[in-house]
């Protein structure tokens, strides 16, 4: 089986109507369509750390990105999502080992973490992130926040 093409190019902000469409085949199974204004409130305040995910014919089919607070000794994994048609085949993990990659240089952060739901917690634990704390319905009805940790450093 050959391996999935893909591309992990700076965000640019012509990319928000096709982030729009991915992040939108995702709901309501991973994101509550509230959150799409807070997702769109993100990209405006978050652009220089957030990367558009291209296949190998130039299509957007997801975007992910970090964050970092130095002063807390904590960076973010932000928003990340991929086309459903692309789950499962290594493009998650690949996002997530990016963003360690920029953020292990940074020695004053000591942990990452990531905001997730109950749907996707698994996959970040698979990853060496752990479990930290839960909240019932946090981003919408029956989707419940699993915060994952992985210290640093």
């Amino acid at each position: 089986m050959n391996e999935l093409q893909i591309a992990f190019n700076l965000y640019n902000i012509n990319d928000n109507v096709e982030l729009s469409r991915v992040i939108k085949l995702n709901m309501p199974t991973f994101f509550d369509p509230d959150e799409i204004e807070d997702y769109l409130r993100f990209l405006n305040a978050q652009k220089q750390f957030y990367f558009t995910v291209y296949n190998e014919n130039k299509k957007v089919v997801g975007g992910f990105g970090y964050s970092l607070f130095s002063s807390e000794r904590i960076a973010k994994i932000d928003w990340i999502f991929f086309d459903p048609k692309i789950h499962g085949k290594g493009v998650g993990s690949k996002a997530v080992r990016f963003c360690e990659s920029k953020i292990l240089p940074h020695k004053a952060v000591k942990k990452i973490v990531i905001t997730t739901s109950q749907k996707t917690s698994a996959f970040f634990v698979k990853l060496g992130y752990k479990l930290e704390k839960t909240q019932a319905d946090f981003w919408g009805k029956g989707l419940h926040l699993h915060q994952v940790v992985k210290s640093i450093g």
